[in-house]
């Protein structure tokens, strides 16, 4: 149903589906944060993963977190990797870099309908890809609880692996591997993100939204960031989104390559964008879109950002 014109109803979709995703980035994850860490706790946080299974900004609902996730699971060497995946490690692995966090984890090596059909030489290929793509602290799927001795192989969850525990075939020659994935994580915790290209991927859907069947084809493969850009907040540290301003400062929380800053560009699957962010842009970008001002988010007098 329209609701005046079709651009009419193309802002009122973007603002009700940004309300949305802005309640569950701050009433849900914000609160869950809250919560753990007024109790001594840290967060560790998923967000949409496959796909979009629900409206909501993936990298708005990671930035609550103390150390933001995205999850990899296995895959055969004729089909590859599941391409939202790969969006998804990318989207965590920017939001710690934005945010000055050097964790990022990944719910990892998760199998299904494969019961203990896996080797440290079957998972290799799946946790260096992991590696690659930013992640530096995988989080094994799964070990299940084992009670009994008696019963093997044991409990498992369901349908779903790994099953990763002592009653595992290999379980007693796991010491390489499971030194292999430590030392590999220990290694890549002691980096820091160096980006010379902010990636902004439009205000449209979320990464795992557009990436979900087919991966960017138009992002650099190297040094970049992925970026959200929206509204500004009084505490970065809670904002879903980091405002173009933000990244120009030499406030020690991004490092930049290049002369001169961080360079911005965008992707050809964005084509409109909110007046607010065109304000909020730096003079150092390149749209590669022909972007119209189709969203009303920002679009107010009172926003202070037109005359």
């Amino acid at each position: 149903m329209l609701i005046g014109s079709r651009a009419d109803a193309d802002r009122f979709l973007y603002d009700w589906r940004r309300t949305l995703a802005d309640l569950l980035a701050s009433e849900h994850y914000g609160m869950v944060a809250q919560v753990a860490h007024e109790n001594g706790l840290k967060v560790y946080g998923e967000a949409l993963e496959d796909n979009r299974p629900m409206l909501g900004d993936d990298m708005a609902m990671r930035a609550r977190a103390d150390v933001p996730m995205a999850a990899l699971w296995t895959f055969s060497r004729q089909t590859g990797p599941n391409p939202s995946y790969l969006a998804d490690m990318k989207g965590a692995a920017s939001v710690a870099h934005v945010y000055g966090q050097n964790l990022v984890a990944a719910e990892s090596m998760t199998s299904a309908l494969a019961p203990w059909a896996y080797t440290p030489k079957d998972l290799r290929r799946i946790i260096d890809l992991e590696f690659v793509s930013g992640i530096n602290r995988p989080v094994v799927h799964t070990s299940v609880h084992q009670p009994t001795d008696d019963k093997v192989p044991g409990l498992s969850l369901m349908i779903f692996g790994q099953f990763f525990n002592r009653h595992e075939s290999w379980a007693e020659m796991a010491r390489p591997w499971v030194d292999y994935m430590a030392r590999n994580s220990l290694l890549l915790q002691q980096g820091r993100n160096v980006a010379d290209v902010a990636y902004f991927y439009g205000e449209e859907a979320p990464l795992t939204g557009l990436y979900g069947k087919t991966p960017e084809a138009d992002a650099p493969k190297a040094n970049a960031l992925v970026l959200s850009l929206d509204r500004t907040s009084e505490d970065r540290k809670l904002s879903g989104h980091i405002t173009a301003t933000s990244l120009t400062e030499e406030d020690g929380v991004l490092g930049t390559g290049g002369v001169g800053g961080l360079h911005f560009t965008d992707g050809f699957d964005s084509n409109a964008m909110t007046v607010g962010t065109q304000y909020r842009m730096p003079g150092n970008y390149s749209l590669s879109a022909s972007y119209t001002t189709a969203f009303s988010r920002g679009d107010t007098v009172s926003d202070g950002l037109l005359s």
